[in-house]
Formats: C-alpha cells, sequence, structure tokens
C-alpha cells in the first residue's frame, strides 16, 4: 500500500470516529455529526479523484477545514496568536501574545477576557476556573482534559476547537473524550456571527485610511461601515463587499479615510443594512482610539450651495453669515425656532467645513455632544451656510446616506411620484418624541413651500420608519430632505437635513 493511500485510509477512519453517536453529545453537534457521516461516501470518491490529479494537499486541507493562520515570531520568543473568545452569543476572536504551542494558547483563552475586552461585551462561554488537565496532539487530533463539562456547551465547545487549530498540526479537537469524535471548525461554523471584525481590535490606535476587515455572511455580502468619533460623530460612513454573501461567508478589506485634528476616541461599527427597510442589523461596535488625520475633506456633492442660508433681508440676520457660530445661532433661530439667548454653540473641526454644535439650554445643562445638532458649515463667497445638518440625538438609514442622488418616479415611466422612504433610530431612549420629515425644493432654503411634501414618521421603540408622499416628481430639480425630532409639546429637538438630486426614469436628471 502506498503512503499516500494509508494517508487517505486514516483520514477516513479519523472520520467515522468523529460521527460515533451518544446521547451525552449536545443536539447542535449531534445534527452536524449526522449530516457529515451522510457525506462520508461522497468524500471517499472525492479523494480518489483529487489523488489521481494530483491533488490530495487540497483535499487534505477541505477534510480539515482549511489552511491555519501563519504566525509572526517576535523577538522575545512569543507572537500574535488566536483567542476565541464571545460577543452577544457569538464566537468573537482575539489576539493574544503567548509563546508558540497549543498549551499556552490554552492557557489564555482558561484566562479569560481582559479588563478592556471585557468593556466591550467581550465574555466567555467558558465557566469561570476551568483549569487545563492536560493536552496532547497525535495524528492531527489534540485530545484536551478540562476540570469543567465544556464539551455539553457548544459555544464554550467551539471557543477551545478554533483557538487549538489554527496550529498546523492540529487537525481536530476532542474535548473531554467526548464520545461525539473529536470536531474541527466546520462543525461550528454556526456560531459565528453574521460579522466577525478581525482587524481593527479592541483598543487599537488608527490612523486614516484604517484598514477594516474580517469575514461576513450577509445580504449580497454587503459590509455597512462607519468611523464614528466620541459619542455619535459619524467621520467615515462606507461600504466593503465580501467576496461571497447571502447564505455563504467571504472575507472583506476596506482602508477608511476620515479627518480629524486631533486625537479622539472612538468606534469603528460595522452592520448589515436590512434588506427588508434598510435599518442596521447584526451590529458589531470596536472602540478604538482615533489619530489625528489630515486626510483632505471629501468634496460636496454636484451643485450644492448649502443647504440653508439666512435671508439677508431681515434684520436679526443681518450679520449672520460673518463667521460660523453666528450662522449657526441663526439656524438655530429660523429653523429649530429656539430662543438665540438659550442657544449653546461650540466648533470644532476648524478649516473650510467647520463643525458646530448647537444645544438648547431648555434641554440639558452639561451640554454632552451626543444630544446636539451638528452643523457642518461651508463659506459661499464672503458668507457663511449650513452644508450638512446632522444630530448626534438620531440617525437616518434612508435615504442612504451613502446617496446623493434620490429616484422620483418609478422605472417604466408610468405612474405617480415615488413616495420616499425615511427611516433610522435614536442614540438613547425617545420620550415621546414626534418625527416629521419634509421633502422641498433646494432654493427654499428649509422654508415651508406649496411644493413641499411633509408626513409624520411612525416611532416604534428606538426606531422610526415610514414615508413622505411625494406632491411632484421634482425630476431635474435639487430638493432637501429634512428630519425633525420634535418633543411632546412641540419643541424641535434636533434636525437632519441633506440636498439630493432627482433623477427619474432612464437617468433623467440634469
Amino acid at each position: 500500500m502506498s503512503d499516500v493511500d494509508h494517508d487517505i485510509r486514516e483520514m477516513l477512519r479519523e472520520k467515522a470516529e468523529e460521527v460515533r453517536f451518544d446521547p451525552a453529545v449536545p443536539r447542535p453537534v449531534l445534527r452536524r455529526a449526522r449530516r457529515r457521516r451522510v457525506g462520508n461516501a461522497v468524500l471517499a470518491s472525492v479523494l480518489v479523484a483529487g489523488v489521481a490529479a494530483g491533488g490530495f494537499i487540497g483535499v487534505r486541507q477541505a477534510l480539515n477545514g482549511g489552511a491555519k493562520p501563519a504566525h509572526r515570531q517576535v523577538a522575545n520568543g512569543t507572537s500574535p496568536h488566536e483567542v476565541w473568545f464571545t460577543m452577544d452569543h457569538h464566537l468573537f476572536v482575539t489576539s493574544r501574545e503567548t509563546e508558540d504551542t497549543p498549551q499556552a494558547a490554552m492557557q489564555a483563552l482558561l484566562q479569560g477576557p481582559t479588563e478592556e475586552q471585557g468593556g466591550a461585551t467581550v465574555s466567555s462561554a467558558l465557566p469561570d476556573g476551568t483549569r487545563l488537565d492536560g493536552l496532547t496532539i497525535q495524528d492531527g487530533t489534540a485530545r484536551v482534559q478540562l476540570s469543567t463539562h465544556v464539551e455539553s456547551d457548544p459555544l464554550a465547545d467551539a471557543q477551545v476547537v478554533y483557538t487549538l487549530t489554527q496550529f498546523p498540526d492540529v487537525k481536530s479537537v476532542l474535548v473531554n473524550g467526548q464520545q461525539g469524535g473529536s470536531l474541527t471548525r466546520a462543525d461550528f461554523a454556526g456560531q459565528l456571527p453574521a460579522i466577525l471584525l478581525e482587524h481593527p481590535a479592541i483598543g487599537d490606535a488608527v490612523t486614516s485610511p484604517v484598514t477594516i476587515s474580517g469575514t461576513a455572511d450577509v445580504f449580497e455580502g454587503t459590509v455597512s461601515i462607519r468611523v464614528i468619533e466620541g459619542e455619535g460623530t459619524v467621520l467615515a460612513d462606507t461600504t466593503a463587499q465580501a467576496s461571497c454573501g447571502t447564505g455563504c461567508r467571504g472575507t472583506f478589506s476596506q482602508d477608511v479615510p476620515y479627518t480629524l485634528g486631533q486625537q479622539r476616541t472612538g468606534t469603528i461599527e460595522v452592520f448589515e443594512s436590512s434588506a427588508e427597510n434598510g435599518q442596521p442589523i447584526n451590529v458589531v461596535n470596536i472602540p478604538v482610539t482615533l489619530e489625528p488625520s489630515s486626510s483632505p475633506t471629501p468634496p460636496a456633492p454636484r451643485t450644492w450651495d448649502g443647504v440653508w442660508r439666512p435671508d439677508y433681508t431681515k434684520p436679526q440676520f443681518a450679520s449672520a453669515g460673518s463667521d460660523p457660530k453666528t450662522a449657526a445661532v441663526a439656524f438655530a433661530q429660523d429653523i429649530l425656532r429656539w430662543d438665540p439667548q438659550k442657544v449653546h454653540v461650540a466648533e470644532s473641526n476648524p478649516g473650510p467645513t467647520p463643525e458646530v454644535d448647537l444645544w438648547n439650554t431648555d434641554m440639558t445643562t452639561t451640554f454632552p455632544r451626543n444630544l446636539a445638532t451638528i452643523l457642518v458649515m461651508k463659506q459661499v463667497g464672503t458668507e457663511w451656510t449650513v452644508w450638512q445638518a446632522q444630530s448626534g440625538l438620531f440617525y437616518v438609514t434612508c435615504p442612504s446616506p451613502r446617496a446623493d442622488v434620490l429616484i422620483t418616479v418609478p422605472s417604466s415611466g408610468s405612474g405617480g411620484p415615488l413616495p420616499q422612504q425615511i427611516c433610522g433610530g435614536f442614540t438613547q431612549a425617545p420620550a415621546g418624541w414626534v418625527v416629521t420629515a419634509t421633502l422641498e425644493y433646494a432654493d427654499s432654503s428649509l422654508q415651508p413651500s406649496e411644493a413641499q411634501a411633509t408626513a409624520d414618521i411612525p416611532v416604534s421603540g428606538s426606531t422610526f420608519q415610514g414615508s413622505i408622499p411625494l406632491t411632484a416628481t421634482y425630476t431635474g430639480s435639487d430638493v432637501t430632505v429634512i428630519v425633525r425630532v420634535q418633543s411632546g409639546t412641540g419643541t424641535t429637538l434636533a434636525v437632519w437635513a441633506r440636498r439630493f438630486q432627482t433623477q427619474g426614469p432612464g437617468g433623467a436628471g440634469p
């Protein structure tokens, strides 16, 4: 018998061992084992064909769950290793400097998450105080003896399997001699989250552009990404495309630039936009330190000339355009209907497009930025105008923050104007708040007009979703969409506004 034939028989024997059933085996693992038994005949035929074609190495990798990550040895005899914990009841990967041995990686796993990781909701399904009583590796199988019944919990079992199978000589893992047989990563694929963010890690200091990467099984493979400063200011909003999606797991990697004048705490947020309503689902938040960046500010959308500019014919706005803060207070008075004597204003991000934060002192005395209406200012000629308005109190996910064109008529060209979908959520629990949305011609400067379309948007829990029935197609014109959050007494608490181009069937537009 050749060495190759011997190896084939040994691997098939190992696979047969994995599908012995016992009542003590957890039901999720038992179901996976049954599926694997059915597939053994197919695997055997694939092996024969693979050897005949010279593909034995590839078949071996297919049986054992794929290639293992390479380790980077550093000077002190340690290197970064995967240590698999949990987040939101799914597997979550971290990196820990350990000696290059399975025993050292297991000890790091048993030590549990660091304090910083725990603060970011990372935990472990392994019982506290679990000890490693033994670990041997023979014929590609790591046999682990632990002081608690880890094998009775599929998620805890998966942590052990994923941590040990990163080593090239470990193909499968047998925990506490479980009679269901040794297991591989493939047996626990269902314990992975929809989006697994691998980089950056919790607590990393990142610079622009920050590389955001991982694996995902999401609708059409589209992973949404935000870089968030502090408690809510979105510095970057983009997407990455995974190599596979909608029923299969693919890899994704995206370099995301952001602009920031000074070092700040921040968050890397990844999520899937719901195919049903566009709202964020499967959200993962990783706290990081954002290093300052001198990246240029992205250009404004075409035809942009300010969402709002003061009516300089009114005496109270005569000097409103002289500097960003003065223009911002005028905006608060004209659009938010705030008493100018009760407006607290702070400027940040100085430059050609500075940001100005607005609070109403009737709302709070501490002025946290997560309650602020944040205005992005732009100078047009000698006058300051509001380029964009957003709020730390709520966020809008439709219309998409990445779109600058709205489709306002059906693709067939028939029928009336399409309603504009409006949806989003609150950053804190609403208290009797009301959401209204308006779409109007951009040159109305956010003031009421006969052509505007307005609707109340239903609020449900911490989200809102509805639509604006349009009164005109607006095709070929720029429009502004405004979303306002008001208290039960009618006080405007916050506003979101953006200017869009409109487009009809066949791409007709300006």
